[in-house]
């Protein structure tokens, strides 16, 4: 599953609960490509935990659509009982993700399914660093993730570590700032393939570039970190394979 929006038509695991309805409560433009969407339950009862890195299986229907359609989205913050909140970013061939770019607001109704998946953080046991890499939209679980440590107020070494292509597409650049400042062993580095002319560095961004392995041995971060991965699947197929060449033992490696 990509971060935020499979493109194929998905159908829920055998055994997951009946649809339920969720009013769509708030949406915020979090780049010029990427809005989020604060999702409640109709008949107002609290939601149950869920793990940050999971997603939400939901279905709508579009106004072109002949049918529902299913798509998975991924959760962009942690755990609350009132509400879910899913980051999409708006794919120009994608039905689904268009039509919730420029259709969806406040008062929308859509069905959705108990979270699911196994790329999933532990925010309260561990002691290892844990080093959250992730490129473009990718961000999304990574972020529910570092939302969580803050909640949990860990003591664990994080690393917060994203590539854009700029500033104008950099979603949840100020959100990030706020968890990264609220953990006391938390630390960020982004990295802009492109930067436009306005974007600054040291205030937008740390470099230019990509995420990449060097990148990594630069900041000085071990082998022994537990690392999370995220964004387009050749970007984490390589980076995922220089990890394991530096030495990073399988188990503490989890790509989404």
């Amino acid at each position: 599953m990509t971060a935020l929006g499979r493109h194929e038509p998905a159908t829920p695991p055998h055994g997951l609960p009946a649809w339920r309805p969720f009013r769509v409560a708030e949406v915020v433009r979090e780049s010029r490509q990427t809005s989020s969407f604060s999702l409640e339950p109709v008949d107002g009862e609290p939601l149950p935990a869920y793990r940050p890195g999971q997603y939400l299986t939901v279905r709508v229907q579009p106004d072109d659509a002949a049918h529902a359609l299913v798509r998975n989205f991924s959760l962009s913050a942690a755990h609350d009982a009132r509400r879910y909140r899913v980051s999409v970013k708006r794919e120009p061939d994608g039905i689904v993700t268009r039509w919730l770019h420029d259709r969806v607001g406040p008062g929308e109704l859509i069905e959705v399914a108990a979270p699911l998946g196994e790329f999933t953080l532990d925010a309260v046991h561990g002691e290892e660093p844990v080093v959250l890499l992730s490129a473009g939209i990718g961000a999304t679980p990574v972020l529910a993730m570092l939302d969580a440590l803050r909640i949990a107020r860990s003591d664990r070494h994080v690393w917060w570590i994203h590539g854009a292509r700029d500033r104008a597409v950099h979603a949840f650049a100020d959100e990030v700032r706020g968890h990264v400042a609220a953990l006391p062993r938390a630390r960020s580095h982004i990295r802009y393939s492109r930067p436009a002319p306005s974007d600054v560095p040291g205030r937008d961004y740390d470099a230019e570039g990509h995420v990449t392995l060097a990148v990594v041995r630069d900041l000085g971060i071990l082998r022994e970190a537990r690392f999370f991965l995220c964004g387009p699947p050749p970007w984490m197929r390589d980076l995922a394979g220089a990890l394991l060449g530096w030495g990073v033992a399988p188990e503490l490696l989890r790509s989404e």
